[in-house]
């Protein structure tokens, strides 16, 4: 019976022996980044990684603690099969960071008590040296004393004051290494126990072979915690000249995981919005009965009086049941230095130049483009409002460039004017971009009071206003201008307004806004009118400018 057990058992070893998985842990570097407006996509590649025969998991450590873990991908290329994909916290190499976070620790204390040493011999030596100085008054004052044995104190004394003067100036050359050396360890200590601990998450994937064999493995996953948005530098040297616009993207990440030298790609899309088509939900009528069951229900809704209870109220509400899908996206490998492509619902920005990008949240500054753009020129006075003339770039040509709105800093002439605001979501076939002030061309807005301004008239009065614009341009260089003005407007069929001189201003009857197309040449100067007269009954007030 115990030969037969012993049997048992030598049968039953080799079986549990082989059931046991391999554990293989392999490294793996960031190939490609996918920055989203909000998060990204990395891209990692493992090559040679040795797979023995049968069940095996192989364990990718270091990676980002912030992996969405619904979106990690894993292709391989081999004859073998993944039987599994799991996201799963490290805790060895999380105590391996604490480890090295105490050593350097330790290490920035004996730094510090090394400091501490020397700043206590040069405390000695000054010591020294006070008391040598002591001395050297005393033996002045003594009379009487063997001419050559004071000379032998004082050359004594001298030669010591000199001994302590160079190992003074020793120890503080040795203190500025010391001082630098600390500044450095306390500089690493700051960057590893911010970024290290972050670095604690593993992928690990499960497979299985019948041969050993090599094999690659390629790795995508979605972090949270990076983003880019557009900003532009938008320089104009003359009303003559073409537009340059030059299209930038910030670039900033808190993954954990540096991105050291690795291929970029911008895209528009947000991976974290819902694209789940929401449901409709009914559209429930109730009377105040419904009102009172929901009103703790419904945000922002306030109880009535109680007359006003007994009408009907319109209850609307839904709920989105749907659940989020994330949108994985590959990357591109076009050519050129920055290729942006066109998908179904965003735009994705191949860029040729290779990039590094610390987790530290700063920003990093990618050049997307740079472009030469035709425009027309146009100035805006609105004098009434204003004596500032404004100056705005017309574009027509820019949808091959797929801009995102974002902020633009605004050059003219060489000088910065300010900031402006690219707004791409406009349906305007034509892109407006402010330019800012222009103090070459001004315009005056005068009331003219050389008249009499109030007429009685029976049961009604008259008022007339009279205004002279004036226009000029001290620009060497002819210019559009289109100028704003306003005529008021009446509600009151006993209040009425007559045109008098509008000096050829197109007027919109409906509003009251008059509109002047002007082309004036270099140095030029133009004077329009504006003269209305307003009717309206005795002993009544109007405003008016």
């Amino acid at each position: 019976m115990k030969n037969l057990f012993k049997i048992s058992i030598l049968f039953l070893l080799p079986a549990s022996l082989l059931a046991q998985e391999k554990n293989i842990k392999s490294s793996s570097t960031i190939k490609s980044v996918t920055v989203f407006l909000t998060g990204a996509q990395i891209q990692r590649e493992a090559n040679n990684v040795n797979i023995p025969s049968g069940v095996s998991e192989v364990v990718f450590s270091g990676l980002s603690n912030d992996i969405n873990q619904q979106s990690i991908q894993v292709k391989g290329a081999g004859d073998f099969t993944i039987l599994s994909v799991n996201k799963q916290a490290n805790f060895l190499k999380e105590q391996s960071n604490s480890e090295e976070i105490k050593k350097l620790t330790d290490d920035v204390s004996t730094q510090r008590n090394v400091i501490s040493k020397l700043n206590d011999e040069l405390q000695i030596l000054k010591t020294e040296e006070d008391i040598l100085s002591k001395n050297q008054s005393t033996y002045s004052d003594v009379n009487g004393m063997d001419i050559n044995k004071l000379k032998a104190l004082l050359d004594f004394q001298k030669t010591k004051i000199r001994e302590i003067k160079d190992n003074q100036y020793r120890i503080n050359e040795k203190l500025v290494i010391e001082a630098k050396n600390l500044n450095d360890l306390n500089r690493q200590l700051q960057t590893f126990s911010t970024n290290a601990l972050q670095n604690t998450t593993d992928i690990v994937v499960k497979i299985k072979s019948i041969n050993a064999l090599k094999a690659t493995f390629n790795i995508s996953y979605l972090v949270n915690n990076a983003s880019w948005y557009p900003t532009y530098d938008i320089r104009a040297k003359d009303i003559n000249d073409p537009i340059q616009l030059i299209y930038k993207a910030n670039v900033s990440q808190r993954s954990g995981e540096d991105w050291s030298k690795v291929k970029l790609n911008l895209s528009s899309g947000n991976p974290s919005e819902n694209s789940a088509i929401p449901n409709l939900d009914p559209y429930v009528l109730g009377f105040n009965d419904v009102l009172k069951k929901l009103q703790g229900r419904a945000s922002g809704m306030v109880l009535q009086d109680q007359n006003s209870l007994n009408e009907a109220v319109v209850v609307g509400y839904g709920t989105d049941k749907s659940e989020n899908n994330i949108k994985i996206r590959g990357a591109s490998s076009i050519a050129p230095q920055v290729v942006s492509q066109q998908n179904q619902t965003s735009l994705l920005f191949d860029i040729k130049e290779i990039y590094s990008v610390p987790s530290d949240g700063k920003l990093i500054v990618v050049e997307i483009g740079d472009f030469k753009v035709p425009a027309t020129y146009t100035y805006t006075a609105i004098p009434k409002l204003s004596k500032n003339v404004n100056l705005t770039a017309k574009i027509t040509d820019f949808n091959d460039m797929n801009l995102l709105s974002g902020e633009a800093n605004i050059f003219f002439d060489g000088t910065f004017l300010g900031s402006s605001v690219i707004d791409i979501q406009q349906t305007k076939d034509t892109l407006d971009i402010a330019l800012g002030n222009d103090k070459n061309v001004i315009v005056t807005r005068e009331k003219q009071t050389d008249f009499k301004e109030k007429q009685f008239l029976g049961s009604s009065q008259k008022v007339t206003r009279d205004f002279v614009i004036t226009i000029k341009n001290r620009k060497n260089k002819a210019i559009d201008l289109v100028l704003y003005d306003q005529l008021p407007i009446s509600n009151n069929q006993d209040i009425s307004i007559e045109k008098l001189d509008l000096s050829g201003m197109e007027l919109n009857e409906k509003d009251g806004k008059l509109t002047w197309k002007l082309k004036l040449q270099r140095n030029e100067e133009k004077k329009l009118n504006l003269k209305y007269q307003v009717k309206y009954p005795k002993n009544t007030q109007i405003n008016l400018e």
